[in-house]
Formats: structure tokens, sequence, C-alpha cells
């Protein structure tokens, strides 16, 4: 549609340019240049004396040397190779040629028969000149020395002869959007331009642009600009293991080397620990470190380039470190009355293969009664075995990889366990009874005592000897018991008095026995002993 415009554009500036009244005129070209196997279109106005006629009224021949016919518009059989891209109404008399060939490189020449009016040859002749291959293109505003983050815009520009179907440019690489627009530089000459811009990184470093004409014929015209150099700060920092190892072994030492891209080259190399959260810078300055007795806590590892543009920081290195199996504490065996259960559970890289033994017989998958199972992790492997109890002596769990092998026993369970579990389980439970009911006695018996003091006030007993002594001192010291009514609390225990014991005198006062009434209170565990 774009391209119609134009066309019609040109109809009505060239037409501009013709007097109103004039005789015989014809504007075109001198010269053309034109491309083998594309199109050509050759710019055309005329005029001619008196009033405009219609296009029925006109007809236009166009000769190839002035006597070969190339198109004559009332002939259809000459419209094939060419057309008129013009009206004849308009007083345009453009031609389009929709393949060029060799032979096309000649001069033309305009012939106009008007009805009722006249017939005129134009003495103007345009030549054409055609080309075998097609023009470079231009790249304008190229440079090849750049720095990063500058912004930059490059236009590669043609020209062209076909406005109806024009080449078309294409970019290698494209690095952003791009704008396109066809300019008419006059005498039938086209250029198309197109032109992109972006913002310089280190990816355009050692990278060239190149512009392609590409025209409906399929031909192509390149054009390739210099290698850019571009400068900027340290990009993709990486810390890598050298000689390509990736897992190192615990214990062993490796080197790490810290790498860059930069323009220019870098300038310093700093190296950093990090120990959870505390970061430790490191003496070396190089881009290489030994790091030395690796383990599976060792820290991870950064470094940082700098060169005159600026820095940057490298990730974080974590060593996949590899080690030989080990077998965690919480590895055990739990027995039951009729079966056991055992878990090995075990930690290494690279996982571990755990195997079990039974009184130094390897358990397989098939044997019967036996359960095994497995689960794993990232490092850690764990294995359950469940079996009778009559199979559980002596039973091992071995952990191996390729760095090592270890082992862990769990024995003697098994036998000792059935042997001995029923009979200690039956002697606790008889001892049990046993003292239950000699409890149970005793506190029947001491029931019945309480029962029967109660019922016969008369009995005391001395707990101890020295109870029986007090009570003998009462009897012999006969000052302490001439004292005021004095009473004596003392802890006895009861025993039956004979029936033929003393009875005090009434009077209250000592007999000549020296024989003494007792006055027991209503706790039988106190006597009260006072003197009359």
């Amino acid at each position: 549609m774009s391209i119609i415009c134009t066309v019609f554009f040109l109809q009505v500036c060239l037409q501009a340019l013709l007097p109103v009244n004039a005789d015989w005129t014809a504007r075109t070209p001198r010269s053309l240049m034109a491309l083998k196997d594309s199109c050509l279109v050759i710019p055309c106005t005329f005029n001619y004396p008196g009033q405009s006629k219609p296009q029925s009224d006109i007809t236009a021949i166009w000769y190839q040397n002035e006597y070969t016919i190339l198109y004559q518009s009332d002939k259809p059989e000459t419209q094939g190779r060419a057309a008129l891209v013009g009206n004849l109404e308009h007083k345009n008399c453009s031609l389009w040629i929709k393949q060029v060939k060799k032979e096309d490189g000649v001069s033309y020449k305009l012939r106009l028969e008007i009805r009722n009016l006249d017939k005129y040859s134009f003495p103007s002749s345009p030549h054409v000149t055609v080309q075998e291959r097609p023009t470079d293109p231009q790249l304008l505003g190229y440079r090849s020395d750049l720095t990063e983050g500058e912004l930059l815009t490059i236009t590669c520009r043609t020209t062209h002869t076909c406005i109806v179907n024009p080449p078309t440019l294409l970019w290698q690489p494209q690095f952003d959007m791009v704008q396109e627009e066809h300019r008419m530089l006059g005498e039938g000459e086209w250029e198309v331009v197109s032109k992109q811009t972006f913002l310089v990184s280190a990816n355009h470093h050692q990278k060239a642009v190149s512009c392609k004409a590409q025209y409906p014929s399929g031909q192509e015209a390149r054009i390739t600009g210099k290698t850019f150099s571009v400068l900027y700060s340290p990009q993709n920092t990486s810390v890598r293991i050298r000689k390509g190892i990736k897992t190192p072994e615990e214990g062993s030492s490796v080197s790490l080397m810290c790498s860059s891209n930069s323009n220019p080259p870098a300038t310093s190399y700093t190296w950093y620990r990090v120990l959870k959260d505390t970061i430790l810078r490191l003496p070396e300055n190089n881009h290489t470190l030994q790091a030395t007795n690796i383990s599976r806590a060792n820290p991870s590892y950064f470094c940082m380039v700098k060169n005159e543009l600026g820095a940057q920081n490298s990730t974080l290195l974590h060593f996949n470190v590899q080690y030989k199996p080990e077998i965690l504490p919480e590895s055990n065996c739990v027995f039951h009355y009729r079966q056991f259960e055992c878990q090995c559970l075990v930690r290494s890289n690279p996982s571990a293969v755990i195997t079990w033994y039974l009184s130094d017989r390897k358990v397989k998958q098939t044997d019967v009664d036996i359960s095994l199972n497995f689960n794993l992790s990232s490092s850690m492997t764990r294995s359950l075995l469940v079996g009778p109890t009559s199979l559980g002596a002596n039973i091992s769990c071995t952990a191996s990889n390729k760095l090592g092998v270890t082992q862990l026993g769990f024995h003697g369970y098994g036998s000792w366990y059935q042997s001995w579990i029923v009979p200690t389980a039956a002697a606790v439970g008889a001892l049990f009874i046993l003292l239950f009911t000699a409890a149970v006695i005793g506190c029947i018996w001491k029931r019945r005592k309480k029962d029967q003091i109660k019922k016969d006030p008369d009995i005391a007993v001395l707990k101890t000897a020295r109870q029986e002594k007090i009570k003998n001192g009462i009897h012999s010291k006969e000052s302490f018991l001439t004292a005021n009514s004095t009473e004596l609390y003392v802890n006895v225990d009861f025993i039956k008095f004979s029936k033929h014991r003393k009875s005090a005198p009434s009077s209250g006062k000592k007999s000549s026995e020296g024989s003494y009434q007792s006055v027991f209170s209503d706790r039988y565990d106190d006597a009260i002993y006072q003197n009359y």
C-alpha cells in the first residue's frame, strides 16, 4: 500500500512540473542502473497541446533501440514483461519492467498516439545499464572501539531502481528493534535505510555486525563491519577446582582457580573464605589458591576480580567432599518376645551399600522370615532388618562405598533374651506375690493384737530391756516415789498381769512392800505411774 502511495506521489509531483498549455514534452531520467533478474521502473511524465483526453483515447508505446516494441498499451500481447505503473489520463507514462534481462541494457524511446489529436515520438531516450550483481550496502555510524554502557546507532543503506518490489535489509546479529524506511533520491533512484540502536555490553566484544540486502530475485549483497573491541568490567567470575576434580576426597588437597572475562584483563584477585556467617579475607592475591586437608566441614570460598573499569565477586564454591561410610549412634536393635527390629543408619558420600549379617551369615532378600528395607537420601542410607528372636544372636551391619568399609555389631541379644526372659519374669512375679502375702498377714496379725488389748485393759509389756530397768528403778528408789503426787509418763508395751497382784492401800500411801498402784491412760502405749 505504501508503494502505491509513493507511485501516486511521484505522478503528482512530475505532473506538477509540466505546464498546462504546452507542446509535446516528456520527462525521463537520462540513465538508470538495473539489476539483472530484478525489476526496473523508468519514471515518465508527458504533456501535449490542447485539452486533456481520457485514457482510452491515449496509446503509449515504449521502444527499445527505436525499433523494437517492448510495450504498447492497446496490445495485450506486449504486456507480459512490462506494464505501465502510471495513468495516461494523468499524463504519467512510467514503465515497469518486471524481470530485467541482460538484453534490456539499451536506450528507450516513448511514442504517444492521441485520438483526434496527433501522434508524437519524443526525442529524449533514457539509457539503462544492467548489472550482473547487486551493489554492496553501506554501513554508517559504525565504530569498532567501544565502552560498555554507551549507546550505539548503526545505519545500513542501499540504492535500487524498483520501488514496486524493493530489496530488504537484514542485520546479523540483530541486537535490538530495527527501523526501516524508503526514500526517493530522484532520476528513478531510491534508497532503503535500516537502523538499529543498542546498548553496548560485554556480549558485543569480539563480535562484528553485518548488513545484508536481499532482493526478490534471490540475489544478495552483504557488508560486514570491523570486529568490536569493547572495554568492560569483569564478567562471569567463578571459582572452580583445577584439573577437572569435581568431588575431592576427604583429607585431600585441591587447587582452586578464579577466572573471569574482562577487557582490559584483570589487575588483581582477592580470595575470601566463608564459615557460617563469617567472611575472612585470605592473603593470597593471584588467581589460584591451595586448599588443604579437605573435610565435610570445610568452609566455602569465593574470589573478587578487579580491572580499571570495575570489580565482580564470584559465586560461592561448595565442596562436594567424598568420604567413607559412618554408622550413626542412632543405629540399634530392639528385641521383642517373638521378633527383633534392627536399623542401621549410615552417612556417606557416595551412598553406601548396607549388608546385614546374622552370626556371620550374610542376610539376603530371599531369606525366609527376614524382612529388609532400604531408604536413601542425598547423604544418608537407612536399612531396617526384622526377623524372629531365635535368629537375633550376633547381629551386625556393614556399610561400604568406594572409599571404605565400616561395621557395627549388636552381639548376644537373641539367645540370651529367649533363654532368660521367661524365668526372670517368673521369679520377679513370685517375689512380688510373696511380699504382698507377707504384708497382708502382718496387717491382719497387728489388727488382732489391738483388738485383744481393747478387750483386756490389764495387759502391758515393756518394749525393751531399758524400759524394764526403768520399771525396777521406780520400785527401788523410794525417795523418788515420795514426791508430791508427781506423774511419770513412759512408753510401754502391754502384757497381761497376774490375777494375784497386790492392790495398793486405800490410803494412797506406800505399803510395807513398797508396791504402787498403776494408773493407765486411755492410750495403751503410754503408762502413768503415780505414788500415793
